[in-house]
């Protein structure tokens, strides 16, 4: 019975990658992802390290010019690290599931409660760091885990390094990550403490006492630290070097709103009392509760389980990030954590609840409905037309598909104008349909004068301001082509 769950497991997260391609694929260009590609995977490499900008996710940005690259210009090639971090993801989260929950029905429950958030699955497929950042935290995590089972130097470094890679694909993951690192040192701390050696006596009578197995503070530094902060820094220090204070500008004004924010995109269709009473309510006491939990199982580290530890860890890390962000917002005004810079919180949270829930059994027997429930709600919510983030992008592609049938005699260029969020799908497309017939789109006050007008649908007055004719309009995007 427990083999049918772990192959049924497998069997829908091959599935949800599977969507992910698909909606790779199919979906129209994003306004961030658009402008990545034009501020820094079109233009040469210089820029990639020597420019910073809010939308330049630095190691994300790196691959993405890879692939472009190597496969020319379309959303496919510059969703293609965000797409096999997504697979790299449902590989973690299979692997840590199995590992701490079991291969019984709980298995499949955990897995689909990490993997199947719709918000989290926006950035599986589409063209940003947030989803390759969350990816390889996690897999710091696993082989953190896989280090109390076995305590290799390779575990040390390749948790350092994943961890490393997570802060390089998006600078969110700072806070989380340090909170991670910093608990995974005082684990290691406690392991070498703990340690009890075995004494045998050889045959001329000397007593022969087992060498400690895990290592000095010094050595975690130098086989994990080290490679956490070096390839972080080798990646991202000359990109963010040249960043100024105002750059860091996306984020809530204050906790309740980052709290609402997280719940209300990943349930989209809950009614306000509800997201009000998940984030005031529901999310504090689950980080309460873990800490409490977390706190208890550190203190007793010898008798703690492997799924304890994992708490421990994940506990430290939303502790860290909570108070990191905080600091930063009372000291230097930045932000808190909002949507997608706040991304981790969703991982984290769930995972800490299913940890919870598993360590007392008739709990995880009690939640198994609402569990199901939450599934259930996830996955009527998931949508492969349109990101979150971006709703007006839904029928960009729709949109450069028709002006593309409008292709002008010899020698003459069209001029489209619009809505400034729209210029950078616009001109994306531009390049990657190889409409050179096309003038480049450019921001500004629509004017009289173009051939085609995108607009969204709160610019819909330039359709009366400039006598323009509505060509085509968008059912859920509402977003407009028009032309005079």
């Amino acid at each position: 019975m427990r083999s049918i769950f772990r192959i049924l497991t497998m069997a829908l997260l091959g599935l949800i990658f599977a969507a992910s391609v698909y909606r790779a694929a199919t979906q129209s260009i994003t306004h961030d992802e658009a402008l990545t590609y034009e501020l820094f995977v079109a233009p040469p490499w210089t820029v990639v390290f020597n420019a910073y900008d809010p939308n330049h996710h630095v190691l994300h940005t790196i691959l993405s010019k890879i692939t472009v690259g190597l496969l020319g210009v379309s959303p496919l090639s510059l969703r293609l690290p965000s797409l096999l971090s997504g697979l790299l993801y449902l590989y973690v989260v299979f692997r840590i599931c199995e590992r701490l929950f079991g291969t019984g029905w709980y298995l499949l429950l955990s897995a689909l409660l990490l993997t199947l958030n719709p918000y989290l699955l926006d950035y599986q497929s589409a063209a940003r760091g947030y989803g390759m950042a969350v990816a390889f935290f996690l897999l710091a995590l696993w082989e953190m885990l896989e280090w109390f089972q076995e305590p290799h130097n390779r575990r040390l470094i390749r948790a350092g390094t994943a961890l490393a890679l997570s802060v390089a694909a998006n600078l969110v993951l700072a806070p989380p990550a340090a909170g991670l690192a910093l608990m995974f040192l005082l684990a290691i701390w406690k392991q070498r403490r703990a340690f009890q050696p075995t004494v045998t006596v050889t045959k001329k009578g000397t007593k022969k006492e087992e060498p400690n197995p895990f290592p000095t503070l010094g050595q975690a530094l130098l086989r994990f630290v080290l490679p956490f902060a070096g390839i972080a820094f080798v990646i991202v220090f000359s990109p963010v070097s040249n960043a100024t204070g105002d750059q860091f500008y996306v984020g809530a004004a204050t906790l309740r709103a980052g709290a609402e924010s997280l719940v209300r995109n990943s349930l989209p269709l809950a009614p306000e009392w509800l997201i009000a009473t998940l984030a005031l309510g529901v999310l504090p006491a689950l980080i309460i509760a873990s800490a409490i939990v977390a706190w208890r199982a550190f203190s007793r580290w010898t008798s703690a389980n492997l799924l304890e530890r994992s708490l421990i860890l994940t506990t430290g890390a939303m502790l860290v990030a909570f108070l990191g962000v905080v600091a930063a917002h009372l000291a230097l005004n930045v932000p808190y954590p909002e949507s997608r810079t706040g991304i981790y919180w969703i991982p984290l949270l769930t995972f800490s609840g299913l940890a919870l829930a598993k360590m007392w059994e008739r709990v995880s027997i009690l939640l198994a409905v609402p569990m199901a429930a939450t599934i259930a709600v996830y996955a009527a919510e998931f949508r492969v037309s349109y990101y979150t983030d971006w709703p007006y992008n839904q029928d960009s592609k729709t949109i450069a598909n028709l002006i593309r049938e409008h292709q002008p005699a010899a020698n003459r260029k069209i001029l489209v104008e619009g809505s400034w969020q729209l210029e950078p799908s616009v001109n994306f497309y531009r390049v990657s349909d190889h409409l050179d017939w096309m003038a480049e789109m450019e921001r500004g006050t629509p004017k009289p004068g173009a051939d085609f007008y995108v607009l969204l649908k709160q610019d819909s007055h330039y359709l009366s301001d400039l006598h323009l004719k509505v060509l085509y309009q968008g059912k859920q995007s509402e977003t407009i082509l028009a032309q005079p």
